[in-house]
């Protein structure tokens, strides 16, 4: 006896990773990435270092913290994504091809929520 069974599928990549993803399943379900959340927790660090007067620069930030400037630069912009993208990669239910790797990367993230939201895949 035959058994067929058709999912509408995708191949998701995540660094040298491939994967087959559900279709209807696109989001990660509650384990949160670790490497995603301590990037989160950098950027907000860092824009309240700024913020504070800890830090009167990026160039001061970087010879306090051991980190070049142009790195704290991509990761100083993800100290203002949407509270609900924020919120999703904390819970750990970002989309599943969203690393930290591509988050960092990510040139000219867009300042605009609702872009935000469909430049990441939330939306």
């Amino acid at each position: 006896e035959e058994l067929s069974i058709e999912l509408p599928v995708r191949v998701a990549r995540r660094g040298v990773e491939s994967r087959i993803v559900l279709a209807d399943n696109e989001t990660n379900t509650g384990t949160p990435d670790a490497a995603l959340v301590r990037l989160i927790t950098r950027a907000h660090r860092w824009n309240n270092m700024l913020a504070t007067g800890q830090a009167g620069s990026l160039q001061e930030l970087s010879a306090k913290s051991g980190i070049d400037r142009s790195e704290i630069g991509r990761v100083l912009q993800l100290a203002w994504l949407a509270p609900d993208i924020t919120e999703a990669i904390l819970d750990g239910h970002q989309p599943s091809e969203l690393t930290a790797h591509r988050l960092k990367r990510m040139a000219g993230l867009p300042l605009g929520w609702t872009e935000q939201r469909k430049a990441l895949g939330f939306a």
